[in-house]
């Protein structure tokens, strides 16, 4: 499809829910990641119908299309204030935000621009938030990182999925660390550029475990996790038993990823 450079705001935030970003502009092109509420992002380019924004996520450089429809657009300022400083994620499984018009539902992790005594300031428009939030600091203890983690066991498996009710191995791993203070991008193989190489012997609980497929390509990632386990997403969020073969599946009783590294990010 031709494009022509977008002509009006160059910047967004994510004013809904979830929203899809693919591979291609159209409704059943593959999904590639999501924008939860209060993520923000720059404009690159609309195509000719005007149906679609390529956009890049600010926060990972994730770049895909959004439909125009589930655009809100924001100054340059205020898209410079929100880089400015990392600002609070929701920590209820579910929110409530009250804009003007609408209440909105967002999930876990969602990010809280302009956040100050549960009203969080969208541009001009102020909204209050119904529910707790908390800073991402940056933890260095794997019971810290557990207790984010453990939200998103059981989460149905997505492909391109950032939330507890569907999310991807790499959105799982993003997703944590990013509410434990650390920023990772957004799948696995760029992952595995991230952090220290160790042995698995030598891995720790909090350590990122990857995989390779048939073909050589880093397709798997999940979180070392305590006893010779590992937390991932496949099929749903799960722990499983992780050595140097691989993750064994406990419900298939057989090996499902191949291990090639692991890396140490705190």
């Amino acid at each position: 499809m031709a494009l022509n450079k977008t002509t009006d705001t160059q910047f967004g935030i994510a004013f809904q829910s979830l929203i899809p970003i693919r591979k291609e502009p159209d409704h059943k092109s593959e999904l590639g990641t999501q924008l939860l509420f209060g993520e923000h992002y720059k404009l690159l380019e609309e195509s000719t119908d005007g149906e679609w924004f390529l956009v890049e996520n600010a926060f990972d450089g994730y770049v895909g299309w959004m439909s125009s429809k589930q655009h809100k657009s924001i100054s340059q300022a205020y898209f410079e204030v929100l880089e400015s400083m990392c600002w609070p994620c929701s920590k209820d499984l579910i929110g409530l935000v009250h804009g003007q018009n609408k209440v909105i539902p967002i999930v876990y992790g969602s990010v809280m621009p302009i956040f100050n005594k549960g009203i969080m300031l969208v541009e001009k428009e102020a909204c209050k938030y119904q529910g707790a939030v908390f800073f991402p600091v940056k933890v260095t203890d794997f019971d810290s990182l557990y207790n984010i983690a453990r939200f998103y066991v059981a989460a149905p498996y997505l492909w391109g999925g950032k939330s507890p009710f569907g999310i991807d191995c790499s959105g799982l791993v993003q997703q944590v660390y990013r509410i434990c203070g650390y920023k990772l991008p957004r799948d696995a193989a760029q992952q595995g550029e991230m952090g220290v190489e160790v042995s698995l012997p030598e891995s720790r609980p909090g350590d990122l475990a990857f995989f390779k497929d048939a073909s050589g390509i880093v397709s798997h990632v999940g979180i070392v996790f305590p006893h010779k386990c590992i937390l991932h997403a496949s099929g749903d969020v799960r722990i499983d038993k992780l050595d140097e073969k691989g993750i064994f599946n406990r419900d298939l009783q057989a090996y499902t990823h191949r291990f090639y590294s692991a890396k140490r990010i705190f």
